[in-house]
């Protein structure tokens, strides 16, 4: 009988601790291993990072349904986490917010008519500019041309090492449903 019942109550504390666990991987952090360069040199190939989804729209795997647990909060130069739609999550760095003018030019990127101060990426790193065509069956909003107002909901994400990067300049302006986290620590290596 005693067996038993400390068996029950090591059960509880184990199933506890458990469901604990999955709370936290679905709901709130999610640690990654960085695959390729397109951040060098903030994250490399190999680095790990913890991602916090708190406050970001989430997809369960058993529903197409997206939702938020809080407050979505992010600031110019945050790395998020995102989903470009492919099912392959990307890591890039925010340069524009919502009602920010972003204009692109010789390589510089100017917010609100200022030149924005990147001392994070590789100077070599440059790619030229180019508009992201738009399909038929996305809104006009997801357009990226080389200078416009991001409209409310969407943002300009760009990488690091940008002659390297698959982000804003090819995929057009993020909408925030497809946000999924805030880096908060990475482990170089």
């Amino acid at each position: 009988m005693k067996l038993a019942l400390r068996l029950a109550r090591y059960g509880f504390y184990v199933l506890t601790i458990l469901m604990t666990l999955i709370f936290l991987r679905l709901f709130m952090f999610q640690i990654i291993i960085i695959q390729g360069n397109s951040m060098l040199p903030t994250l490399r190939n190999g680095s790990i990072v913890l991602v916090y989804k708190r406050n970001f729209p989430q997809k369960t795997s058993f529903s197409d349904q997206v939702f938020v647990l809080g407050q979505l909060s992010i600031r110019r130069f945050d790395l998020v986490l995102f989903d470009p739609g492919d099912g392959k999550y990307l890591i890039k760095r925010v340069i524009g917010l919502p009602g920010d003018f972003y204009a692109f030019r010789n390589e510089q990127v100017l917010i609100d008519h200022l030149p924005l101060e990147e001392s994070y990426i590789l100077k070599q790193s440059k790619k030229p500019f180019r508009p992201v065509p738009m399909k038929a069956n996305e809104p006009a909003s997801y357009f990226l041309s080389s200078e416009g107002r991001i409209p409310p909901g969407y943002y300009l994400l760009l990488g690091d090492n940008r002659k390297h990067s698959y982000d804003s300049r090819d995929l057009g302006l993020i909408p925030e449903e497809s946000l999924r986290g805030k880096v908060v620590y990475h482990i170089r290596y």
